[in-house]
């Protein structure tokens, strides 16, 4: 199979997938989650051409099979919770990592949000109480500059279609 076919039928599959799905199907089988791999690794192959290496090459059509497979699985019935947490777990997570490894994807999602928060809110509340002790600032410069920069890089990730995970 040619690798301009393989295009083809995934994105084939996604739409067709896509129109018939209801929200419940969008966030159940991590269709925008799939999106984003068909962007970056169909739609917008092109501007990453130039940096990919013959192992990349590869990894990208088994990338490309495995969301085949995927598409073609989820087509084909129902799914119990436990089985869409399984599929998630066959099928986005190492495309996920690939895709993190060579595009800048971002994990969202599940408990990671709430402890990607905390670990860069503490350092940030640690700074601003031990700079005011000594009576250097009077207002938390550091934990509302990370208050404000979570939220913008998620922004960021989210528009130029770089996140995956559950419930995405």
């Amino acid at each position: 199979m040619e690798i301009q076919d393989l295009d083809i039928q995934v994105l084939e599959k996604f739409n067709l997938i896509r129109a018939n799905s209801t929200k419940k199907d969008i966030q159940n089988f991590h269709l925008k989650s799939v999106e984003n791999f068909i962007y970056h690794l169909i739609k917008n192959s092109k501007k990453h051409s130039t940096d990919k290496t013959k192992l990349q090459e590869i990894n990208e059509v088994r990338m490309k099979k495995l969301l085949l497979e995927y598409l073609t699985k989820i087509q084909a019935s129902e799914f119990t919770e436990e089985e869409i947490v399984e599929n998630f777990r066959e099928y986005i997570t190492p495309i996920g990592e690939h895709m993190n490894r060579h595009y800048g994807f971002s994990f969202s999602g599940g408990n990671y949000k709430f402890l990607y928060i905390i670990f860069w809110l503490i350092p940030a509340l640690i700074i601003d109480y031990i700079l005011y002790s000594f009576r250097l600032i009077i207002f938390p410069i550091f934990t509302l500059s990370t208050l404000i920069f979570i939220p913008y890089k998620q922004y960021r990730k989210v528009r130029m279609k770089k996140v995956y995970g559950p419930n995405y």
